[in-house]
């Protein structure tokens, strides 16, 4: 059975991962969507519940322009908003997408092997995860910022080579600076590839967060409507960096799905 299903993944195909990962979200939308909103909660309810007080005059000036006191350009001045309301935000938005990365790698490696992926599960797999999987995501993120800032070139290299740094956590678990030595091992040879899919992802989901940003103002309901692109593409690249880290698994090592979803029994 397992070598059965090693055989059909004999190459790391560019068009194999981005359609079958099209295909396991479009089946999966609405689980995964669920997985999703349920692990954003905490940040919708921050941004409903949060009083927002930007946008609020500050102004104590008499309105009198005849009162010597008076000064128009107090009228003017707004209330920045609150040091919690900026960093709440995004700190969850930071920890947030992570969560829901460990839980879809799991559910996706569930439909590889044929196998509905419990919901539940998921969702376990993606908290109990949670701290290797955020310390490869901020490593490799923070690696390939630096290495854009020196040049480009290294920045996207660097991205590449980790691009299956979280399944490597997820699955294999061999500590944070290890699953960043075992991507770049995965992805040898393939990073023409993984740039090609990366590249497919970010002008998709630049295009559509443009969209959206254009036809949305600066309310709480604006803020809430444009996190859609972002839930929907972070689901995308999970799903493409979990099928991904199958076929080169399967191309470089013979190894079966059998194996990897064993390691969560």
């Amino acid at each position: 059975m397992a070598a059965a299903r090693v055989a059909r993944v004999r190459s790391f195909s560019i068009g194999s991962v981005l359609s079958r990962s099209f295909g396991i979200l479009g089946r999966n939308i609405v689980p995964f969507t669920i997985m999703s909103v349920i692990v954003y909660t905490p940040l919708v309810a921050f941004l409903v519940l949060a009083p927002d007080d930007s946008g609020q005059t500050s102004a104590t000036a008499p309105a009198d322009p005849y009162d010597p006191d008076y000064n128009p350009y107090e009228y003017a001045e707004t209330r920045k908003p609150s040091l919690v309301r900026i960093l709440v935000p995004l700190l969850l938005m930071i920890v947030l997408p992570y969560v829901v990365t460990g839980a879809l790698i799991y559910g996706v490696l569930k439909q590889l092997r044929g196998e509905p992926a419990d919901m539940g599960d998921c969702l376990r797999v993606g908290f109990g995860r949670l701290f290797p999987i955020l310390g490869v995501g901020i490593l490799a993120g923070l690696l390939s910022a630096l290495g854009a800032i020196a040049l480009i070139v290294p920045g996207v290299i660097l991205a590449c080579m980790y691009w299956v740094a979280v399944p490597v956590a997820v699955v294999e678990r061999p500590g944070v600076v290890a699953s960043l030595k075992r991507s770049a091992q995965l992805t040898q040879g393939e990073k023409w590839s993984v740039f090609a899919i990366l590249l497919v992802l970010i002008v998709m989901q630049n295009v559509t967060q443009a969209i959206f940003d254009a036809a949305l103002d600066d309310s709480t309901a604006g803020a809430l409507v444009s996190l859609i692109p972002t839930i929907v593409f972070g689901m995308l690249g999970a799903v493409c960096a979990a099928v991904g880290y199958h076929d080169l698994r399967a191309a470089k090592e013979g190894v079966g799905i059998d194996q990897l979803v064993s390691v969560f029994a």
